[in-house]
């Protein structure tokens, strides 16, 4: 039993020196980029090649982050129902304004408004992994083409607004019809900056397109039960969600 012990914990500290390893010769600095004409062009480049009309025609998505968060969302009224651990939040995404259950029980006061908070941090971040391309002219939204040699042309998009970590750039690389095929990060919640994350397992929704997986090593930042409709029930749920607002 020892010794599988001392096995087990070399091989947990090699994989931990390989993913450390990644890391580091992943990084970059923040390149400096150049606004105006080209920048707009790709940006039209990259919305068309994942059908943006497409995306601003549903009603219903819905989606799961890593396995752990749940999604259902209304984008016609901009309402999100939010499942993690034992926890139900509707949530709505004007306002923030919402209701918060732990399995059957409805919560009032502080643990309302904590987990209020905390279903918002959640869905500011998985939304934006879910497709953050149809936000690429966001209010506050800076964009420059980058020059990458054989890579071609890259978008860079600064998030000057919005959030809870407003100032974040990314870094799009794109294939010859202006699809992503990876990304370098910039963001103030990860210490190590430039990282690069692939975009692959490319689905369609009704015509718009959602890559469901993001690489960095042996590291996988995944999205799952990906679907939409303009019901409910088109999602396989057997009552409207925010009939409980």
């Amino acid at each position: 039993m020892k010794k599988a012990l001392v096995i087990f914990l070399y091989a947990l500290s090699g994989f931990a020196v390989l993913i450390i390893a990644v890391v580091i010769v992943s990084s970059r600095s923040l390149p400096h980029g150049k606004e105006g004409a080209q920048a707009e062009e790709l940006t039209d480049k990259m919305l068309a090649a994942v059908n943006l009309p497409a995306w601003e025609s549903l009603r219903y998505v819905k989606w799961t982050y890593r396995g752990k968060h749940a999604y259902v969302w209304d984008r016609w009224y901009n309402l999100a129902e939010i499942r993690f651990d034992d926890h139900r939040i509707l949530l709505n995404l004007n306002t923030l304004e919402g209701r918060a259950w732990h399995f059957e029980e409805q919560l009032t006061g502080e643990q309302k408004r904590a987990l209020l908070q905390r279903a918002w941090e959640y869905w500011c971040n998985d939304s934006f992994w879910f497709n953050p391309i149809v936000k690429l002219r966001d209010e506050g939204t800076v964009r420059k083409t980058v020059d990458l040699g054989d890579e071609g042309m890259g978008l860079l998009v600064t998030f000057m607004e919005g959030g809870v970590t407003p100032g974040d750039s990314y870094l799009w690389i794109l294939d010859e019809e202006g699809l992503p095929t990876a990304w370098r990060i910039w963001v103030s919640s990860l210490p190590v900056k430039g990282l690069r994350l692939s975009w692959e397992k490319w689905i369609e929704i009704e015509g718009a397109k959602i890559a469901q997986s993001h690489r960095i090593g042996p590291l996988e930042i995944k999205l799952s039960n990906v679907g939409s409709g303009d019901h409910h029930s088109d999602l396989g749920l057997a009552n409207d969600p925010f009939t409980d607002f």
